[in-house]
């Protein structure tokens, strides 16, 4: 089959890795796809934070970028992304024929591309919606079953909690539950990080990890006032912060962590500080923004690390309190707190709770499986 992918920022940024849940979900599911003989073309603008608009790192697809004049920032920029991405598809579609269109985002208004040119130009078309839609939007249920969602002939939802944000207002049968998948091959427990260590000066220190940018849903200044408590109790704690972003040098000055901070930008050798580390913290205030099942937490499991992440959206689902993680309330520092040097002083739950998370992810979120399973969607709308 010929499969068009479609979402934004889809390819390497400065740094050499690709950024964000749903762009690793689309070079993930892309690769497998590829290797069951399935020929891939990528819709896609170029990632924010890169300096080339033309190799993205994929080699397993073809990758058509679009150039913007506007900034992602600037208010005209989803209307210039929509209108040209629907443009392109469909002068690629009159040379390769697609046989099926397949969008991947967490904003809704970015299902609208394969629906309508699944319509416009007869194409089979589905969309991977990777967070809940918001409640305020939930209300204008007519309106998206109209124009985004009821249009598509598949939906695809990463959580049970996404589904419960459409299934108001959208036909059940359209509907398809399939997470996002972790490409094994790169994550996985026997994963060695002794170099990684003596890098970063984690040798015999209790160590943290946390990926995120610095918007408020994330959480990161949740993490920094649950470690000021942390470190009363144990002060040569470290906690590595990896930003999607250029980092601005006085960040850490209003937390008073310049000890206990290491600050990363955009690295290409995630897997190896993720096995270096102790807990992996995700303390989310929802998953409105982020998808539902945070890609990162699924690797950090996957690398057999225990974590410790909000109660929220689709994080229950994936995280079994006790098993292979401990859940707090969200914007809750004390609780956050709490749970850190309740792991920390206990490692053997730690590398149980490791284990437990790396078989989990094994079983359910393997790239080969999740392929496998788009590929029997893909054959079933095509026919």
């Amino acid at each position: 089959m010929k499969i068009c992918m479609v979402g934004l920022w889809i390819g390497e940024s400065n740094g050499g890795a690709y950024v964000g849940g749903h762009v690793n979900n689309v070079v993930n599911i892309s690769k497998y796809l590829s290797d069951l003989g399935h020929e891939i073309h990528i819709v896609t603008s170029v990632p924010v934070y890169s300096s080339s608009k033309k190799n993205l790192g994929i080699t397993w697809a073809t990758v058509h970028p679009i150039k913007t004049q506007s900034n992602f920032l600037d208010p005209g920029y989803r209307f210039e992304v929509l209108l040209k991405m629907i443009l392109k598809i469909g002068r690629l579609h009159k040379k390769e024929h697609f046989d099926v269109i397949h969008g991947h985002s967490g904003y809704p208004i970015v299902a609208f591309i394969p629906a309508f040119c699944g319509n416009l130009y007869n194409i089979p078309s589905m969309h991977t919606l990777y967070c809940p839609i918001k409640k305020r939007s939930r209300l204008k249920g007519s309106f998206f079953s109209k124009f985004y969602l009821q249009k598509l002939d598949i939906i695809n939802v990463l959580s049970n909690n996404n589904k419960k944000s459409i299934e108001e207002f959208v036909n059940l049968d359209k509907i398809k539950v399939i997470p996002p998948c972790v490409d094994l091959s790169i994550y996985n427990s026997t994963i060695t990080s002794e170099k990684v260590r003596d890098n970063l000066g984690l040798n015999d220190r209790p160590s943290l990890l946390f990926l995120g940018n610095l918007t408020k849903t994330k959480g990161l200044h949740v993490l920094m006032e649950s470690l000021n408590i942390v470190k009363k109790d144990i002060p040569n704690v470290k906690c590595i912060v990896g930003l999607d972003m250029p980092i601005k040098k006085n960040f850490l000055e209003k937390f008073n962590l310049s000890n206990n901070v290491i600050l990363l930008g955009i690295t290409d050798n995630m897997p190896q500080i993720m096995s270096a580390i102790d807990i992996f913290i995700s303390p989310f205030l929802n998953t409105n923004g982020p998808a539902d099942y945070p890609l990162s937490i699924l690797e950090a499991m996957a690398i057999g690390k225990p974590i410790i992440a909000s109660n929220v959206g689709g994080i229950p689902e994936i995280i079994k309190n006790g098993k292979t993680g401990l859940l707090v309330e969200p914007d809750d520092a004390n609780s956050l707190s709490k749970a850190i040097l309740f792991l920390l002083s206990d490692r053997k739950k730690m590398r149980k709770m490791g284990a437990e998370g790396s078989y989990f992810i094994e079983n359910h979120f393997s790239s080969k499986k999740i392929a496998k399973k788009l590929e029997k969607i893909y054959t079933e709308i095509k026919q």
